[in-house]
């Protein structure tokens, strides 16, 4: 009498569901991707994450590049009918770990003092020599130092 292997098999799949978490079926996770895996199966690919203690999320995608993304990050979930997504348990203890604790926020910080520039000093001209100040003015005018001085 041969003896039947599925309830041991349907009991494997209810171990790496509760371990990877339900089958988010139609959705990607795009991003946060740090291994490829060539697994058969979405279950293949939530159970390759409950195993990774570095995997967060995962993404199985049935078209195009088939396969198993594994993701440090659980991202945000995106409609995409050839992806099946989920998140792992171990993700759901860190974000629980993660989260600030509920109660009443703390009050903001207070804004910071004004800053207030000094005042604008007012121009001062540079100390230049009468005699160089009045060469330099008649060279740039087209005159005579000696018209501007009041000299011969």
């Amino acid at each position: 009498m041969k003896k039947s292997l599925a309830p041991l098999a349907a009991l494997g799949a209810l171990v790496v569901f509760a371990a990877a978490g339900p089958l988010e079926s139609g959705v990607d996770r795009p991003g946060g991707e740090y291994a490829f895996l060539p697994t058969a199966d979405a279950a293949a690919c939530a159970a390759a994450c409950a195993q990774d203690q570095m995997c967060l999320s995962w993404s199985f995608q049935v078209h195009e590049f088939v396969g198993c993304y594994l993701k440090a990050v659980v991202p945000t979930r995106e409609s995409d009918l050839d992806s099946v997504s989920g998140v792992s348990e171990r993700a759901k203890s860190f974000l629980a770990l993660t989260r600030p604790a509920s109660g009443p926020k703390p009050a903001p910080p207070a804004p910071a003092p004004p800053v207030i520039a000094p005042a604008p000093r007012e121009y001062e001209p540079a100390a230049v020599a009468p005699r160089a100040y009045a060469a330099a003015s008649a060279s740039a005018l087209g005159g005579r130092e000696e018209d501007l001085l009041g000299g011969p």
